[in-house]
Order: structure tokens, then C-alpha cells, then sequence
């Protein structure tokens, strides 16, 4: 009810429309394995009272990102509002990963040039598995976590194996690359060739 401007009273009506709060729901991928490329994070959001407020652990601001990584690392976002009294945080891994590129050939004769069996890029991988053969089938080398340190000694009596050519698989532990078009999902995703051994 309201006063005229003649002293009378008259009344007004008004509508008002009243929406319901929907928390913020927000989703990043598990993961993202990548290789000298830019990476585009585009998480999924919605709901929340704007404006949003959007926070990277890697400082930006803004609801997405672009970025060429160097290393393999958490990015997780926060998004606040006017009504939350606590951020919804989601996290992705970003893995840097390029492929395994073996080489052909390595002189095992200590004079501290191409001394070992150098898989370029291994250390982008955790828990490489790596078996070496010869050209009998015999294993001469095997470890579960290889870590480039192979010197073309046998792995059970430590002794020099001899010059010659060895057949090498090595599985590292990840789905991103596929070596060959085998079968068995873990052989496609294993690298296998011949190294020549030359004192």
C-alpha cells in the first residue's frame, strides 16, 4: 500500500521471479599425454551464481588455457561465485611424453662414448620394461624399470656379452603410441627392433 500524492491510499502490485541455486559443477580430463605440441584445457562447467571466478594453479584467470608444457604436472582449476562458500576445484596430469627412439647401434668398450644402450626419451616414462635377446633367443638383458644403463654386460654373470646384433623389446608403461599394429594391445604399444653391439 502506498500514499498519494492527494493524501488517499492506493496499492501496486509487483512480480518477482525467484530461480533456484544450482552449484557449480565442473570437469577436467584424468589425463593428457602430449609431445612438443600446445595443450588446450576446455573444462566442462555450469551452474553457479555469476559472475564466476575462474583460478589455474598455473596463475591465469580466465575459464580456459593454452600452453606448451616442458614437464609433466598437475593443472587444476577453481571456480568460485557469489553464493559458494567454498571454490569447486577439478584436476588434470598433463604428461609430456614424446616417443621411444632406440638406437641402432653402441660401442660397449668404456671409453665413455656411447657406452650404453641410450633410449631417447625414456625418461619421460616410469617403469620401462625392457628384455634383450640373442641371436639364439637366449635372454641376455632384463630389467623392470630400465633406466639407460645398460652396458652390454649379461645381466645374471656380469660378463661382457660379445659383438653382434640383439633383438630388444621394451614395453613403457603407456598407451600413447602405437609401434606396430600387433594384436595384443600391449605388444602395439611396445617397441621392439635390433641393436648392433660393436667393441
Amino acid at each position: 500500500m502506498i500514499e498519494t500524492c492527494n493524501g488517499n491510499f492506493d496499492t501496486i502490485s509487483a512480480s518477482l521471479t525467484i530461480d533456484d541455486y544450482t552449484p557449480i559443477s565442473l570437469s577436467l580430463p584424468d589425463s593428457l599425454n602430449v609431445c612438443n605440441e600446445v595443450v588446450n584445457l576446455n573444462p566442462d562447467y555450469s551452474g553457479g551464481l555469476p559472475p564466476l571466478v575462474f583460478s589455474w594453479s598455473s596463475g591465469q584467470q580466465t575459464d580456459s588455457i593454452s600452453f606448451m608444457p616442458d614437464i609433466t604436472q598437475t593443472y587444476t582449476l577453481s571456480i568460485n561465485d557469489e553464493c559458494a562458500s567454498q571454490p569447486t576445484e577439478a584436476s588434470t596430469e598433463v604428461w609430456v611424453q614424446c616417443p621411444l627412439l632406440p638406437p641402432n647401434v653402441f660401442t660397449p668398450n668404456n671409453d665413455n662414448e656411447n657406452d650404453i644402450f641410450k633410449i631417447q626419451n625414456l625418461e619421460e616414462y616410469e617403469q620401462s620394461h625392457i628384455v634383450i635377446y640373442n641371436r639364439w633367443g637366449k635372454i641376455v638383458y632384463e630389467n623392470d624399470n630400465y633406466q639407460n644403463d645398460w652396458n652390454g654386460t649379461h645381466y645374471k654373470s656380469g660378463n661382457d656379452v660379445a659383438s653382434g646384433v640383439y633383438f630388444f623389446i621394451v614395453q613403457p608403461n603407456s598407451y600413447k603410441y602405437l609401434y606396430n599394429e600387433n594384436k595384443d594391445e600391449l605388444l602395439r604399444n611396445s617397441i621392439s627392433g635390433y641393436v648392433h653391439i660393436m667393441r
